[in-house]
């Protein structure tokens, strides 16, 4: 996050919501969901290498064989993850998956991230989304967005595959958003 971003919004106030935040995982299944998704996803990849962007202080490498090359990132390199810029990083066909857990929403420039995701990801290679719908307002002041599920597919629009799924009782009021996006062709078809 830039300079000027952190001058706009202010300083990371301490969230104090725990028990809230239990409560709401528990009444909206959206741990279990997150974890079904990712073990259903994590259990075919073996002997790659996989980004995962905004892990903060908890990296979902656990739900990957060890044979895998691992990348954990953050904006600001904290907890001794590699530090990275989701908005602004050029790889180019070096990953065969990136993961973004839950942290789109944290992006100012969120519409940056999935075109950087595209070129970085492999041929062959998936992006994988969590991303909250309704959810009480977390890391102030660094939450800024809500993806619907049109948003997403919109955003996803160059992956030759899409998969989404909702996590919640009604298509209209979702808790959280599943997808899967899938490059099956080369940069040279990267719409700009």
């Amino acid at each position: 996050m830039s300079k000027k971003i952190k001058q706009i919004i202010g300083e990371r106030k301490p969230y104090k919501g725990k028990l809230f935040k239990w409560l709401l995982h528990r009444f909206t299944g959206g741990w279990e969901f997150r974890t079904r998704k990712l073990e259903e996803f994590a259990k075919d990849y073996h002997n790659k290498k996989i980004l995962e962007i905004g892990a903060g202080k908890t990296s979902f490498k656990r739900f990957f064989d060890s044979s895998n090359e691992f990348v954990s990132s953050d904006f600001e390199g904290r907890d001794g993850h590699l530090e990275l810029d989701a908005s602004n990083f050029n790889s180019v066909e070096e990953y065969d998956a990136i993961l973004l857990m839950s942290v789109m929403e944290h992006i100012p420039e969120f519409w940056k991230i999935v075109p950087n995701c595209y070129r970085a990801l492999k041929k062959g290679g998936c992006l994988f989304i969590i991303s909250p719908m309704f959810y009480p307002i977390h890391s102030v002041p660094e939450d800024f967005w809500r993806m619907t599920e049109f948003g997403l597919r919109f955003l996803l629009k160059d992956f030759e595959r899409v998969e989404l799924e909702y996590n919640g009782h009604f298509r209209r009021f979702p808790y959280s958003y599943w997808a899967k996006a899938t490059k099956e062709q080369g940069l040279n078809i990267l719409k700009e």
